[in-house]
């Protein structure tokens, strides 16, 4: 128990610095030794095998990396409901692992179902649900939906700056500039 506990934070302190192969060893040890201790349904091991799908992802091993949060998402689903806080944030691993695939009509269904269920559970100016909003932008704008990504990019920057957290404001008026000079509208980046 000590050593998968060990590995899973060890895997996690060298995914978020950016040491990726470092990360999956230690993930993958971590999801082995919680399967064995706890099986294949229990949290923990859920949550190194999302870790460790999220490291594949990283790594640009984006079809193993899909294939396997669409195992956790499934599971979650079927042992915690899809309101569970966890199962929410495998939707959106999933969402975004079509993403970096170029699935981008998929990744929109994705967000789209799982944005409604944030709303239903967490509220509508939810920093998760906000998140979730802005990941559906990028899908929309990835298609050439550029209108509604705007718009959807622009509410959530509003509901970041009424709640006054600078920090995820900073980051939602960055999206949106992005967005912007991605479309020519140099201007409009810069304000």
């Amino acid at each position: 128990q000590v050593e998968a506990e060990v590995r899973f934070t060890l895997g996690d302190v060298y995914a978020k610095l950016g040491r990726f192969e470092e990360a999956h060893d230690q993930l993958i040890r971590a999801h082995d030794l919680r399967k064995g201790i706890s099986g294949e349904t229990d949290r923990s091991t859920l949550e190194a095998q999302f870790r460790l799908a999220n490291v594949l992802i990283e790594q640009g091993r984006f079809e193993e990396g899909e294939a396997m949060l669409r195992d956790n998402l499934e599971r979650r689903r079927f042992l915690f409901g899809a309101r569970d806080p966890d199962t929410l944030f495998s939707a959106d691993a999933v969402g975004k692992a079509c993403v970096s695939l170029g699935k981008y009509k998929e990744a929109e269904k994705i967000y789209e179902a799982n944005l409604a269920l944030r709303r239903e559970v967490q509220g509508k100016d939810h920093s998760n649900a906000l998140n979730t909003q802005h990941k559906l932008a990028t899908a929309l704008s990835r298609q050439g939906r550029t209108p509604e990504a705007l718009a959807m990019m622009q509410e959530v920057l509003d509901k970041r700056r009424d709640q006054g957290d600078e920090m995820t404001c900073q980051s939602a008026m960055n999206n949106l500039a992005n967005l912007y000079h991605e479309q020519g509208e140099i201007e409009l980046a810069e304000y």
